[in-house]
């Protein structure tokens, strides 16, 4: 996000709270210039929010009638069915557990799109089913997937314990090496403790996969996530290794 359109965002923040504020205030609140708070109360007029301003003594800015209204979604018809297809297929979506987040989302949508779009969504909604898997999905914390996300990107090293369903086959740990084994380390009591160098984070089947290099084995390996529990703090940072093309087609194999 811009340096701009946080600063937007927190004066609008403050503008929701039922009361006038300064100028002075609001400039010492965003730590900009009382210019800058001008300025920014413009953009937001012109973005449509009912900025109301007094002069005097007594006076400064609040949101006026409406003002908790948000302003039509500037998307074109394309962008907001585009937008409506990936929270729709939420109801159904690879994030267990992030059904009622995606309708909520899909409904504040609707909401606050333009008049002659918003009869598209609806449609979208009403005339697509997702049809029922036979294997119940996972849940997966979606905090944990944005925990993973963050070690991955940050190249640090993610620990966790790993906890595989009882008598599941193996999908765990697997080296590159041995996939075709399909031999789980956790499953036998051997180990479930890890510290690895996560770098992908892969969805197939309705099943999130974490794409690690595990320095203990010195191989590739890959984790199911809805059996992770990550340890924190995580480990030290670790320099990234190159993905071998032949290395990702054996740990996919092994999903």
């Amino acid at each position: 996000m811009s340096q701009t359109a946080a600063r937007l965002l927190g004066l609008l923040s403050l503008l929701t709270v039922p009361r006038t504020w300064s100028g002075t205030e609001l400039a010492d609140r965003l730590n900009v210039s009382s210019r800058t708070v001008r300025n920014d109360i413009g953009t937001l007029r012109d973005l449509g929010y009912p900025v109301e301003g007094t002069r005097g003594g007594e006076g400064g800015y609040r949101m006026g009638s409406g003002g908790s209204a948000v302003p039509p979604l500037l998307l074109n018809p394309d962008e907001a069915v585009a937008v409506a297809v990936g929270l729709h297929s939420g109801l159904s979506c690879i994030i267990g557990g992030m059904e009622e987040t995606s309708a909520q989302a899909l409904a504040k949508l609707e909401q606050i799109l333009p008049a002659s779009v918003r009869n598209r969504v609806k449609n979208l909604a009403h005339f697509t089913v997702p049809l029922a898997s036979n294997h119940p999905m996972p849940l997966v914390d979606p905090n944990l997937l944005t925990l993973i996300i963050e070690y991955c990107h940050g190249h640090q090293r993610f620990r966790f314990t790993y906890r595989p369903e009882a008598g599941a086959s193996a999908d765990q740990g697997e080296t590159s090496t041995s996939a075709d084994q399909r031999d789980t380390l956790s499953s036998q009591g051997h180990r479930s403790e890890f510290e690895v160098e996560p770098y992908r984070l892969v969805n197939h089947q309705h099943r999130w996969f974490l794409l690690t290099f595990d320095p203990t084995e010195e191989a590739w390996a890959i984790f199911r996530v809805e059996h992770i529990v990550p340890k924190i703090p995580g480990g030290r940072r670790f320099e990234p290794r190159d993905l071998p093309a032949q290395e990702i087609a054996l740990t996919s194999s092994a999903m």
